[in-house]
């Protein structure tokens, strides 16, 4: 089993804000979900992949890491391994699972990072991301700063110019990149090294925020994070006319969403584990969700529905087009003209914050009307 920093990486992005956040989360199980599981599974399948090139879809079918590889894993991870090769052409100096130890700035600190490419006088940070629910961001990534700390020291007889890291999140169809000049980690390594040595204190600082308490395990039981709420539940005085609130109100609250409903999250959770066990509350209780029903996975149910209602009783319907290529294969879906049946519906619009890299869909009032601005995508 691969021992874990007390410091990780992996949990800067809690530690390094909020240093209470070792104290909270120290008697929290950290419990496996099927997703880390998934997400191992994939990383250990580009580890056996990469230093060869072998091909991952010759590996569809087998057992890794406790998961079975699927074609759409396999798929995903043949792009990281192309995005890999893309960064420092000609050039041998990759590195795949490298333990790096960035203990000269945090107490202990290391960590493992996927990969590491030298290309000139740039070192390139690779990080793949294979889970499906966060959209991870390599600007400001406390742990691929760390990973590019470690790898400094651990390459240190090299001049770097540039640093550079990279998050390849294919499932979100994210690659995202940040550089900067390695100078600059002068600035960060006394970032990391004030917050972890914060963390070792009686009274380290509770600085709760939605990034650093969104994966917390303490969330719904931390008294600051409570506090921090509850002033962001009163976001701003609200500005009274008729009866009603301002927008700018409504702003306030769309910019504390994600915070407030990780938190309600985990106090619904820290409840329902209480109720399990068996204690007892005026308010709530435990009851069974409701089910939808659906029918027995029966052959003599599917013969008798079929021979009642015919054709009737199935659904049948095109696969999605990231499907069809995987199939058919990107290259030849393009050579065979499927591409130019290929639409993109307008799904209407929605809201988000003004950092988020879609782009903005500007709109026109036309005679009392609104009109969206068509915009090349």
């Amino acid at each position: 089993m691969t021992a874990h920093a007390r410091l990780s990486a992996s949990s800067a992005h809690r530690w390094a804000r909020c240093p209470y956040s070792i104290t909270a989360e120290k008697d929290i199980p950290n419990t496996s979900s099927a997703a880390s599981i998934e997400g191992t599974c994939a990383h250990e399948l580009a580890e056996i992949c990469l230093p060869e090139k072998l091909d991952p879809r010759d590996y569809i079918g087998t057992e890794v890491a406790n998961h079975v590889v699927d074609s759409d894993m396999a798929d995903h991870i043949q792009g990281y391994i192309d995005y890999i090769y893309s960064h420092g052409v000609g050039s041998s100096a990759r590195f795949y699972e490298l333990r790096v130890c960035y203990a000269h700035v945090v107490p202990d600190g290391f960590g493992t990072c996927d990969c590491v490419v030298i290309s000139g006088d740039t070192l390139h940070i690779i990080d793949l991301k294979y889970g499906i629910g966060e959209h991870v961001e390599a600007r400001e990534n406390y742990q691929l700063l760390l990973y590019a700390i470690g790898a400094m020291q651990y390459f240190s007889w090299i001049n770097f110019s540039y640093i550079k890291m990279h998050i390849y999140q294919p499932r979100k169809n994210n690659v995202d990149s940040w550089t900067q000049a390695a100078s600059d980690f002068v600035l960060w390594r006394e970032f990391f090294s004030t917050r972890a040595m914060e963390t070792y204190s009686d009274d380290a600082p509770a600085l709760p925020s939605p990034k650093g308490c969104h994966w917390c395990r303490a969330r719904g039981e931390c008294v600051e994070l409570a506090k921090y709420v509850e002033q962001r539940v009163k976001f701003k005085d609200a500005i009274e006319k008729d009866r009603k609130t301002d927008l700018e109100y409504s702003e306030a609250v769309f910019k504390d969403k994600k915070v407030i409903e990780s938190f309600l999250k985990a106090n619904e959770e820290r409840l329902k584990n209480a109720l399990e066990m068996g204690i007892k509350f005026e308010d709530v209780k435990l009851v069974k969700r409701r089910a939808v029903r659906r029918f027995e996975d029966d052959d003599l149910l599917k013969e008798a529905l079929e021979n009642q209602i015919g054709d009737k009783a199935y659904k049948k319907e095109l696969i999605s087009v990231s499907k069809a290529e995987k199939i058919i294969g990107k290259n030849r879906f393009k050579e065979l003209g499927f591409s130019s049946f290929v639409v993109y519906p307008d799904i209407g619009t929605a809201v988000a914050l003004s950092n988020d890299k879609r782009k903005e869909v500007k709109i026109n009032i036309i005679n009392g009307s609104f009109e969206e601005i068509k915009q090349n995508v």
